[in-house]
C-alpha cells in the first residue's frame, strides 16, 4: 500500500490528474473483490496530499520571491 500511496504523490507532483491512477476495479472469475480497490483507494490518498504539496510548494515559492528586497513587484 506504501508503494500505492508514494505512486499517487508522485503522479500528483508531476501535475499528472487525479484520473490517471493505474489500479482499475478488478474482479476474481467468480465475482469476488481483489485488493485493487484497496490499492487505488491508497493512491488517490496520496495524489490528494502530494496535490496538496504541489499547491503549498507554488504559494510558498511565490511568497518567498515576493518578500525578497530587489524584486518586482507584481501589480494588480
Amino acid at each position: 500500500m506504501r508503494g500505492a500511496y508514494r505512486k499517487g504523490h508522485e503522479a500528483a507532483e508531476a501535475g499528472e490528474s487525479s484520473g490517471s491512477c493505474p489500479y482499475n476495479d478488478t474482479r476474481k472469475l467468480d465475482g469476488r473483490l481483489t485488493w485493487s480497490r484497496a490499492f487505488a483507494k491508497a493512491w488517490h490518498d496520496g495524489w490528494e496530499a502530494g496535490d496538496e504539496q504541489r499547491k503549498q510548494d507554488i504559494l510558498t515559492t511565490y511568497l518567498t520571491e515576493k518578500s525578497r528586497p530587489g524584486q518586482p513587484q507584481a501589480h494588480s
